[in-house]
């Protein structure tokens, strides 16, 4: 089955998984964190919710009766000494025209690291064929 996880963080604003019913949250949680690892994002943390419940990583998709074609909305969470109001903050301080040229250079030098990470894949791959 297919589940939409949206989020307001990322450009990509919803990623789509395959997942079975079966599947607990964790392992959910893994297949997305393996996704932002391919966007140079290893260190983001989050919730997820349905239905505006938040979901524990030990049950299943099938106990919350989540179903083929759902949308789970990933809520971040605040990293160690900083609060959601200060992220809130600094994300609307960056909305100015200078704010915008320096989302583009980060935006860039995000791109290139996973470009960067895929072709070391590609050469670690061809290396063992």
């Amino acid at each position: 089955m297919l589940v939409y996880i949206e989020s307001k963080d990322f450009q990509i604003n919803t990623f789509v998984l395959k997942c079975g019913t079966g599947e607990t949250l964790a392992r959910v949680k893994a297949k997305i964190l393996h996704v932002l690892y391919g966007m140079a994002r290893d260190d983001h943390q989050f919730r997820l919710r349905y239905k505006g419940q938040f979901l524990r990583d030990a049950y299943t998709l099938e106990d919350y009766k989540i179903i083929d074609k759902s949308i789970v909305k990933m809520i971040p969470m605040a990293k160690k000494g900083e609060s959601l109001k200060s992220i809130r903050a600094s994300k609307e301080a960056n909305l100015g025209s200078t704010g915008q040229l320096s989302e583009v250079k980060l935006a860039l030098f995000e791109e290139v690291a996973t470009l960067r990470w895929r072709e070391k894949m590609l050469a670690d791959f061809k290396v063992f064929n």
